[in-house]
């Protein structure tokens, strides 16, 4: 009697579902990263306020405590586990064209993710390429995949 075999079967994530992800993702970032700071943001609420010179200060250091933060998931999620919560929910992984993930490529791949329109941009690459990897992607030599169990 012969025995089944399963291989997983690496093949370039849907875009749409890379974008539900990120979605995903960025609604998990704001609920943990701006919402404690509602209360502080919510007397800039009105747009002369917030280009008043007293809201300078407090709206640029709650700006980088998010881009730190956005940052820092992002990394340390993909280094860690190869998937954001929303990359778990869509089941797709990142993966390292050259092995194991390293921290580098991790840091690279994810630098234009709290930027969105430097986020758009890095994203039009894989239109203009037709490649299924973000320009980052490419220099950090990463892909985000599906994995399917094939029997064999």
């Amino acid at each position: 009697m012969k025995e089944a075999k399963f291989f997983t079967k690496k093949t370039p994530a849907k875009f749409w579902k890379r974008v539900v992800a990120y979605a995903f993702d960025l609604t998990l970032i704001n609920l943990v990263a701006v919402y404690p700071f509602r209360d502080s943001l919510e007397q800039y609420s009105n747009y002369s306020l917030l280009l008043s010179s007293s809201a300078d200060g407090t709206v640029a250091t709650i700006t980088f405590i998010v881009i730190l933060l956005s940052l820092f998931y992002f990394i340390f999620m993909e280094y860690k586990t190869g998937q954001t919560f929303g990359k778990m929910l869509m089941k797709i992984t990142t993966t390292s064209t050259k092995g194991t993930l390293t921290l580098r490529q991790a840091v690279i791949r994810n630098l234009t993710k709290p930027f969105p329109i430097v986020l758009s941009i890095d994203t039009l690459y894989m239109f203009f390429k037709r490649t299924h990897q973000r320009l980052l992607e490419r220099f950090s030599q990463t892909e985000v995949v599906e994995q399917q169990w094939t029997l064999a």
